[in-house]
């Protein structure tokens, strides 16, 4: 069990084991966010700096209902966010989920479905490329189904497939498309300590525009347990992009993926540092390279109180239709406070520091803000 633990993390296709209850379980729970965030840059502009407050509120409900072999998940949410200067970017989000998951003999299948409504409101990124500052509906509808097979003793294989349409309304320059993917995912456990993993991936991409594009990718990777405490994972590969119009039509753009981290998992807390490059399309048929380090430590204080840092550093490059390369780079930091005031309900405290820059530019965008966000999900209705 240990080893299909470690296979989740690297394998794309990869579903966790399912562990319910022997006996029937459902529970309704509420589920409520609220809090507020005071930033001196809110917009991470490079001029005309907007400090400014924003408050969210965000209620929710998640039936979950299980037992042996079957598990049942529903959801849905609502957020608003209002600002307290610029109350034209208030906005509210809708939100929609449901999965399922089947255990059988030596398998679990598994299907997922989303709906999501958002507003998307311009910042100074949007305004480079000419989306401007409308408020711009998308609706993204996505289907997800997976399979996880146990071969015998030592191997597994996981399959999974996902269709996203995603469709605009409102104006801010943004494009509609489908997308298209699967994986394939299979693992060996050489010993108790050392799994190998191999991924195949492919997508297609349909753009409103007329853009399509397709894509596939291989990649090689193992997990490894270095002590009963630190767990190591690697995997490389490359991928190809045929007919991106940011690549041309007919041709092919050829690019290398790569993943690595590290686990470290004390009596007490829980450290990782990860690093991620991945290559996807963008809005509009360009291509997007983005190379992440992430750092996150779990570092409890008291039985309540735990000390919740994080950062990254993104560089991300673009390659959009036309051929126009660009290159940003995001550095963050945020250290973080997490009280539980009861079992069910938590308060958390953080400070956000972010520098924003763009190739070619040698100016920074910074903005420093303060977050403070309460939970609460309580049991509304338990039937054991």
């Amino acid at each position: 069990m240990k080893a299909a633990v470690r296979v989740a993390a690297l394998g794309a296709a990869t579903v966790s084991a399912l562990a319910g209850p022997a006996e029937a379980e459902t529970i309704l729970r509420g589920q409520f966010r609220t809090g507020v965030e005071l930033n001196d840059n809110m917009r991470l502009r490079e001029d005309n700096r907007e400090t400014d407050a924003k408050f969210t509120v965000s209620p929710g409900l998640l039936l979950t209902t299980r037992d042996a072999d079957t598990m049942l998940d529903l959801g849905a949410s609502v957020t608003a966010i209002r600002y307290w200067d610029r109350d034209e970017f208030n906005k509210e989000d809708f939100n929609f989920s449901a999965a399922l998951k089947q255990k059988f003999l030596t398998a679990e299948a598994g299907i997922s479905a989303r709906y999501a409504r958002a507003t998307l409101l311009g910042n100074e990124e949007q305004d480079d490329l000419g989306a401007g500052d409308g408020d711009t509906q998308s609706d993204t509808i996505s289907i997800a189904p997976t399979l996880d097979w146990q071969l015998g003793l030592l191997d597994r294989l996981s399959l999974s497939t996902s269709v996203t349409d995603v469709s605009y309304s409102g104006g801010g320059g943004y494009t509609g498309y489908r997308r298209y993917q699967g994986s394939a995912a299979w693992s060996h456990s050489v010993s108790q300590r050392l799994v190998l993993i191999g991924t195949l991936l492919g997508d297609r991409y349909e753009g409103d525009n007329g853009f399509d594009a397709n894509g596939a990718g291989l990649t090689g990777g193992l997990s490894y347990s270095l002590t009963p405490l630190v767990d190591v994972k690697a995997s490389l590969g490359g991928r190809a992009t045929r007919n991106y119009p940011a690549v041309g039509e007919n041709n092919t753009e050829m690019d290398w993926l790569a993943s690595a981290g590290i686990e470290y998992r004390p009596q007490i807390g829980r450290y990782t540092l990860d690093f991620d490059r991945s290559v996807e399309p963008s809005n509009g048929g360009g291509l997007k390279v983005r190379n992440q380090l992430r750092g996150t430590a779990v570092m409890p204080i008291t039985q309540r109180l735990s000390f919740d840092p994080s950062a990254r550093i993104q560089y991300t490059q673009s390659v959009e239709d036309g051929g126009a390369d660009s290159s940003r780079l995001l550095m963050e930091i945020s250290p973080a406070l997490r009280y539980r005031l009861l079992e069910d309900l938590s308060v958390m405290g953080t400070l956000r520091h972010q520098r924003l820059k763009y190739g070619g530019s040698s100016d920074e965008r910074v903005s420093n803000a303060a977050l403070v966000m309460l939970s609460w999900s309580p049991a509304l209705y338990v039937d054991r």
